[in-house]
């Protein structure tokens, strides 16, 4: 998806005759006691990040640019950088552990800024904003676009849960 559509979906939605050009639709649940908060928050972290994607001619910013355009909110939300020392502690516990409780701890493990945003580059993002509903006061739903299925969407959970979802919780198929 183009940047100058995916800004379009994230400010007004999706157009009730459009269709989109990916593989599916996957359908995420947010929730928590904010859950339409957290919609708009994450079109506001999106909307910069795709604002500031290059449509072809230029680079893709520096991280320091990026911290600087990105809502302070998300940003103050992902994780510190870790030490050598702090990364080499965590991945000997994580291989420790069996493989659902391996699963368990990466979908909880806070993103840092720096892993999320890298994740949003053009070859790396396999998800597209398309639209999203408030069906109750805790919870929303978000339609995401995705290449094909399964996809890498842990960078639109990371966005989800740094915007104030108590939840998230992404569909295992395609609509």
């Amino acid at each position: 998806m183009l940047p100058i559509d995916e800004r379009r979906h994230l400010r007004d939605g999706a157009r009730p005759d459009e269709t989109h050009g990916g593989a599916g639709l996957v359908a995420v649940k947010v929730l928590g006691p904010r859950a339409a908060e957290v919609v708009v928050r994450a079109r506001e972290v999106l909307d910069a990040v795709v604002t500031h994607t290059p449509d072809g001619g230029g680079g893709w910013p520096d991280l320091a640019t990026w911290r600087r355009v990105v809502p302070s909110f998300f940003v103050d939300a992902c994780a510190p950088e870790q030490t050598p020392e702090e990364t080499a502690a965590y991945l000997a516990w994580w291989r420790s552990l069996d493989a659902a409780d391996r699963a368990a701890a990466q979908r909880d493990l806070a993103w840092t800024f720096e892993q999320w945003i890298g994740w949003m580059e053009p070859d790396e993002r396999q998800w597209w904003w398309w639209d999203a509903t408030s069906v109750l006061p805790t919870y929303s739903r978000v339609f995401v676009v995705v290449d094909g299925w399964p996809s890498a969407v842990g960078s639109l959970r990371w966005l989800l849960r740094a915007c104030g979802a108590g939840a998230v919780e992404v569909a295992d198929d395609l609509l």
